[in-house]
């Protein structure tokens, strides 16, 4: 596995404060070269940095961002 160039984040970045998650899923698998599987866990390692980093740019609130996902 490897890690994606600073361009392939700022994609993903821009999909994840949009609540985008199939499309911030779809970007970490192209990125990675890894399936769904690998990819959700990259997702959220990466989604509680941003949460934690740019709180402030996220579209939506914690609640409604994971509302019907993973479940």
């Amino acid at each position: 596995m490897t890690s994606p160039r600073g361009e392939n984040w700022e994609d993903i970045d821009v999909r994840i404060l949009a609540c985008d998650i199939l499309g911030a899923l779809l970007l970490i698998c192209t990125a990675f070269g890894v399936g769904l599987t690998e990819a959700k866990g990259i997702h959220i390692e990466r989604y509680r940095y941003l949460r934690s980093e740019r709180s402030t740019d996220f579209a939506c609130l914690d609640e409604q961002y994971w509302a019907g996902v993973y479940g």
